[in-house]
């Protein structure tokens, strides 16, 4: 690492004349990287990316393999020796963390949450297979944080054809929620989001995914970081084959917060009313512009507005209350139904649809 005064002068009271370098694996031919910092708010940094091991193969040869590692740095450029825990005792200290989820992994991205919980993206190559996106977290001490995820961190793999894909930037918003930037062989370049457990967050984009229009069809783009913008928007920038691009994602979409009918059940051929209300929008200067309601023709659950056939609009009633009334219970015969209300905004978003059952007498 090098650190810079304001005026792009080295700053020598870091490291040795502004720069430090370190070999923190056990092997003496190195082959550490640093690949992504954060800084913490007393000034410590905070590096992620990979630290070599050495492994004996079963033909008896010796390799140098990877792991993900994470070391952090006191503000004149020393390694923090009470930070991370030693991978051969698995005790607290020693300066650096790691994780060795199979034969290698490597960090791309590293973003800081605000109890001081460290959280990591990457890729990692798991046991017999190919590079699966790599999303670890630990705790402000450099401990896995096995509360994350269940053991501490999430190994998916992201391409349909079963080839390499990973996770680069990464981003934490104020609810706790994990941005990230993705990857994949042949299916192109994505936004994600997790949970504050590490749960995936379906309701994202297109179920899950937000498709990043940065370069080619079906390029990936390996160096994707993600910036939070203070509206909550999310930035997102990189190296697009031969030139640089950037992407800018609203930062919510409207969301209804509850759909009823009444009356439910209704009697075949009777008046039923249909209400969403608690309707929210997180971007700025938007408003909600309309309130569909479909019925689930193929009855698979899920929303496909191209098919599902649509019952009709709802009116604006009172402020976030939406309604729509049909005198004859839109012709449906005795039996039950899957409805869904979809809320588009002034922005031309579409939010996540939301479901109810009616039962028809």
């Amino acid at each position: 690492m090098a650190r810079y005064n304001l005026d792009g002068t080295p700053d020598t009271t870091f490291g040795t004349g502004g720069q430090v370098v370190n070999n923190v694996s056990t092997i003496a031919t190195g082959g550490d990287q640093i690949s992504t910092v954060a800084i913490r708010p007393n000034g410590q940094i905070v590096a992620a990316g990979s630290v070599t091991y050495q492994v004996t193969l079963p033909n008896g040869k010796v390799a140098d393999q990877s792991e993900l590692g994470v070391v952090q740095y006191n503000t004149d450029g020393s390694i923090d020796d009470s930070f991370g825990s030693n991978p051969d005792t698995g005790m607290p200290g020693g300066g650096i963390a790691v994780l060795r989820p199979g034969p290698s992994a490597g960090a791309n991205g590293i973003a800081l949450q605000a109890d001081g919980s460290i959280v990591v993206s990457g890729a990692a190559q798991l046991p017999g297979t190919y590079d699966y996106a790599l999303l670890a977290r630990f705790n402000q001490y450099g401990i896995l944080d096995t509360t994350f995820a269940g053991d501490g961190y999430v190994a998916l793999g992201l391409d349909p054809t079963g080839s390499n894909s990973g996770f680069s930037g990464v981003a934490i918003q104020t609810d706790g929620s994990i941005v990230v930037s993705a990857w994949a062989q042949t299916a192109g370049s994505f936004l994600m989001r997790f949970n504050a457990d590490g749960s995936q967050d379906t309701t994202f984009g297109d179920a899950g995914r937000a498709p990043l229009a940065l370069g080619p069809a079906g390029l990936h783009l390996p160096t994707l970081p993600v910036y939070l913008q203070a509206d909550g928007e999310i930035l997102v920038t990189g190296d697009v084959g031969q030139a640089v691009g950037a992407a800018l994602y609203l930062a919510s979409a409207p969301q209804i917060g509850s759909f009823t009918a009444n009356s439910n059940p209704v009697t075949a051929g009777s008046s039923v009313t249909l209400t969403a209300s608690s309707i929210t929008d997180g971007n700025p200067g938007v408003s909600i512009a309309q309130v569909a309601f479909y019925l689930d023709s193929n009855n698979d659950g899920k929303l496909e507005s191209g098919s599902d056939t649509l019952l009709g609009y709802a009116t604006q009633t009172s402020p976030g209350v939406w309604t729509l009334t049909n005198s004859s219970a839109f012709g449906l015969t005795a039996g039950t139904y899957t409805l869904f209300a979809q809320a588009k905004d002034s922005d031309g978003v579409f939010g996540d649809p939301i479901a109810l059952t009616l039962t028809v007498q």
